[in-house]
């Protein structure tokens, strides 16, 4: 494909070896997509050079979507990046995947796999805050469970942000409480402030941690871990917060192919059946802005016991 943008075989070599092993291993891993594209239509590389780039791309994520599969998505974001660059490099042009139809294909495309998120229905938050309000919080333990729970349900925060936290990074007031978070993307750490206002009920966040503050159990230095195994005294790993969330979920009598993780779903349904925008749902839940993860992946149906409706109207 290099040759047919005419460079020179030295001028090939010269361009290969500039690129690092990781850069050139993605790429390659693309070019086999663009092979089996063309293989499966009968298509020349001169063919692909007539083709405008921006269709080109358009027709290979359709095709991809079409065959289906475990990997569909993964292979069109090969597609989109990698596939991209090469349109552009063969068509002297860039930004391929930024044209109007592409986006526009990507955005359909990516609804279009709804059906591949984990799961395919969620369940009802308010079980959890009722579950919460009614047993209230008592010893360590139970306050620690409880406490996260609410934390996640009330600020959607990813297990990876749980473990991360410190005593330090938590301020609480009368009025509120200010938490800082971190989250890492790649190489990238982003910082982010949630505040909670104090809640009149008995589920309220910012009471359940600040009672776990100050349970003794808890450990006490600005620079200790909020959420530890009480019985190792040891600080909980991402699995471990999971699974402390999805005990909370048992005692509810959540099915078991939830994770705990799916207190993050509930909670994201539930905005979104409330009429929180997709927009301000990114926000809350520090999503990127424009994002549709949250529609795709996380906003799904209730589950609901279709029996009792027949019951509805029935006189006792």
């Amino acid at each position: 494909m290099l040759v047919r943008t005419g460079l020179t075989e030295q001028s090939v070599e010269v361009v290969i070896k500039a690129m690092s092993a990781e850069t050139w291993r993605k790429r390659k891993a693309g070019v086999n997509l663009l092979k089996e594209y063309m293989d499966e239509k009968d298509l020349s590389l001169d063919d692909i050079k007539e083709a405008r780039p921006d269709v080109t791309m358009v027709n290979m994520l359709t095709w991809r979507n079409e065959k289906g599969g475990a990997r569909c998505v993964a292979d069109m974001q090969k597609i989109r990046i990698y596939i991209g660059f090469a349109l552009g490099m063969f068509h002297n042009s860039q930004d391929v995947a930024k044209s109007g139809i592409v986006v526009a294909a990507v955005k359909e495309l990516e609804l279009a796999q709804r059906s591949q998120a984990k799961y395919n229905r969620t369940w009802n938050l308010d079980l959890l805050l009722m579950h919460v309000g009614k047993q209230g919080l008592e010893d360590g333990k139970q306050t620690m469970s409880y406490s996260m729970a609410l934390l996640v349900a009330f600020t959607a925060a990813r297990m990876t942000e749980l473990t991360r936290m410190k005593r330090k990074d938590i301020l609480i007031d009368e009025q509120r409480m200010m938490l800082q978070t971190k989250i890492k993307k790649g190489r990238k750490v982003k910082e982010y402030t949630i505040e909670q206002r104090r809640q009149g009920t008995e589920y309220c966040p910012v009471g359940a941690l600040e009672k776990l503050l100050q349970d003794g159990n808890c450990w006490k230095g600005d620079d200790s871990a909020v959420w530890i195994n009480i019985e190792k005294q040891k600080a909980l790993s991402p699995q471990g917060c999971g699974q402390v969330l999805r005990n909370v979920l048992d005692e509810i009598g959540i099915e078991k192919e939830y994770g705990g993780v799916t207190i993050r779903h509930a909670m994201m349904t539930k905005l979104r059946r409330e009429g929180a925008t997709q927009e301000q749902v990114n926000t809350y839940t520090r999503h990127a802005p424009g994002s549709n993860v949250v529609d795709v992946y996380y906003n799904k149906p209730v589950g609901r016991d279709l029996s009792t409706l027949l019951l509805l109207k029935q006189k006792v």
